[in-house]
């Protein structure tokens, strides 16, 4: 085989990439993230994130939890006292948990690699590209879901500026499912870490997620079911309070970030590079396509 290093690889993952997205195949993508446990993911890890809302909006409806409790029950000793949301204390939305199945992230099985291309200034470093939500016979979204918690802030006050007795968490609970509205892409950077004759090893570098935006933030629905909350406020209270966090621009924007998070970790782009491995490297090697022959080798 003659030509550049580029060119060897480069040719490597043409050879690759249809029969990665040919379904029947042992390599398709979309197998190959089912079989390893991957889709959903989060049944055998314990996921969690929190966030601390700054967003004027949700800290204005959340301060109604505090202002409902006031006003059904006697929460203040001194009864010129009032409960308000405590200054300097924003609400917080923790989703997830400690447990596995607390938080689980179903439908990136539906994924097609639209290209994989060797770099020119480091032949070694591959760039490819993964599309989600397009395959018409897998479930349509991608989909997050699981507990939730959500803490307001409260404490007594004078003059309804200052607190004069210490914050006390007013806790909210419940499920939420946050559905992608739409195609999701990645770019996935993985490097050949070894290269021999008939060896292929691979590495992921890094994970970048790009959701598709809705309005400047990231398009994705809420749903949540609010099934625990503090004694003397109502359900809805909670809920308009919740769903205001998980919509609002800061919401959204950490379940995105979130989610590059998770994909980042360094057990899944060990596991990522893996997959990717057994998938190019076997395909090869049973297809007799193995570039790295002798001949190949002596250009690296």
């Amino acid at each position: 085989m003659s030509g550049s290093i580029q060119q060897v690889i480069q040719n490597m993952l043409d050879s690759v990439l249809p029969t990665i997205n040919t379904p029947g195949t042992s390599y398709y993508l979309p197998t190959w993230v089912q079989t390893n446990g991957y889709d959903p993911y989060g049944k055998k890890d314990g996921i969690t994130w929190a966030v601390t809302l700054t967003d004027k909006n949700v800290i204005q409806t959340a301060a109604s939890i505090c202002a409902q409790l006031y006003q059904d029950g006697e929460v203040c000793k001194d009864p010129n006292a009032f409960y308000i949301a405590a200054p300097g204390h924003p609400p917080v939305l923790v989703a997830g948990g400690n447990s596995p199945g607390d938080l689980l992230i179903s439908g990136f099985s539906n994924a097609v690699m639209a290209s994989m291309t060797s770099q020119t200034n480091d032949p070694y470093t591959i760039v490819a590209i993964a599309k989600f939500s397009t395959l018409p016979n897998y479930a349509p979204n991608a989909v997050i879901s699981g507990k939730f918690t959500f803490t307001e802030y409260c404490c007594c006050s004078l003059d309804q500026k200052a607190c004069t007795t210490a914050p006390e968490a007013a806790v909210g609970s419940g499920k939420f499912t946050a559905t992608i509205d739409g195609s999701a892409t990645a770019t996935i950077t993985f490097k050949i870490t070894d290269l021999a004759p008939g060896v292929l090893t691979i590495g992921v570098q890094g994970v970048n997620l790009v959701m598709p935006i809705k309005n400047g933030n990231p398009a994705i629905t809420i749903k949540i079911d609010i099934t625990s909350i503090p004694k003397g406020v109502n359900s809805k209270t909670y809920n308009d309070a919740a769903m205001e966090a998980f919509n609002s621009p800061q919401g959204l924007s950490n379940i995105a970030s979130q989610m590059n998070n998770i994909m980042n970790q360094p057990v899944q782009l060990e596991t990522m590079g893996d997959i990717l491995t057994q998938v190019i490297d076997g395909y090869l090697k049973n297809s007799h396509q193995y570039p790295f022959n002798a001949a190949s080798l002596a250009l690296f």
